[in-house]
């Protein structure tokens, strides 16, 4: 008797995403494996004045159906659409700004859920191209800490693991209402998940490359609006539970100060200095759009 299948589904949305919106979907195309089988690839562009949805037809594969109804809703709407429509076994969610990594991405995370019936929730592994500017690779110096102490801290287990890369058992995708307001979308399935007691992994071996803001003014934004993010999550699932996702215990914090402090010292300085500044711009705004301006520098990952 052969093993079952996952039938999986794939979407995106996309706001101005001409730079990379193709390759993104041509690393999907290229996925392999003999536990899966790519039902659907899903884009819905939210409003986008370029050319994304023309970049986006460009691929013929009937796999993909392309949304464009001109509004600019936010990416939470979006997502939403996404969880409605999509018909497999498995709904992975996948940033317009990232490829995979490699040709098995799916396949890993058909083979774990396959392998655990129970499973509702993967957090993708999300990697930092190589820096090229002096705060993308502060930025990236920080990530490359917090990754080298997971398998000692178990880091990227928690709320952090959940950046850009999800994917969704049928059953827990479908039972999902993501708020049209929530900025930190991934946290938020995340939070929903352990709230209600799911099972929920992290899974180094499906990972996506994305690039990091390349300028202070990028990263400012972008920190601010995940710090606020963050704020807001407290909201739906109250201080305890938030702060215990996102909780670093003091050990974790010297090794990652240490590691920071050896291999970029002035970047991690500068790197603390805005991270103090954000969490303060942060602390000042009583509400965000949801359909605020994207960052620009991290959308050429290539």
């Amino acid at each position: 008797m052969k093993p079952k299948k996952l039938t999986i589904s794939v979407g995106t949305s996309a706001y101005n995403e001409e730079s990379n919106i193709k390759h993104m979907l041509q690393s999907v195309l290229r996925q392999q494996g003999d536990s899966f089988i790519l039902k659907e690839i899903m884009v819905i562009s939210d409003g986008s004045s370029d050319t994304t949805v023309q970049q986006t037809k460009i691929i013929d594969d009937k796999r993909i159906t392309m949304y464009d109804d001109g509004k600019r809703l936010g990416k939470p709407s979006r997502i939403r659409q996404l969880l409605e429509d999509f018909t497999a076994d498995v709904f992975v969610f996948i940033d317009a700004d990232t490829v995979m990594k490699d040709s098995h991405v799916l396949e890993a995370i058909a083979k774990a859920f396959l392998s655990n019936l129970s499973l509702s929730l993967i957090m993708g592994n999300t990697e930092p191209l190589p820096g090229k500017t002096f705060i993308e690779k502060a930025v990236n110096n920080y990530i490359y800490a917090r990754s080298a102490l997971e398998k000692k801290f178990h880091l990227q287990e928690r709320a952090y693991g959940a950046h850009g890369f999800l994917a969704h058992s049928h059953k827990f995708g479908k039972s999902l209402s993501l708020p049209r307001e929530v900025f930190n979308e991934d946290a938020f399935f995340y939070f929903a998940a352990i709230s209600r007691r799911e099972q929920v992994t992290f899974l180094k071996q499906a990972t996506v490359l994305y690039r990091s803001p390349q300028t202070i003014r990028d990263h400012i934004n972008q920190a601010t609006r995940h710090i606020y993010g963050g704020m807001q999550l407290k909201e739906y699932f109250g201080d305890e539970l938030v702060d215990a996702g996102f909780y670093v215990s003091f050990p974790a914090t010297v090794h990652l100060l240490i590691r920071q402090l050896v291999r970029d010292p002035i970047g991690y300085i500068v790197l603390k200095i805005l991270g103090m500044y954000c969490k303060y711009r942060a602390s000042k705004k009583n509400s965000m759009l949801v359909t605020w301006t994207p960052i620009s520098s991290s959308k050429h990952v290539f």
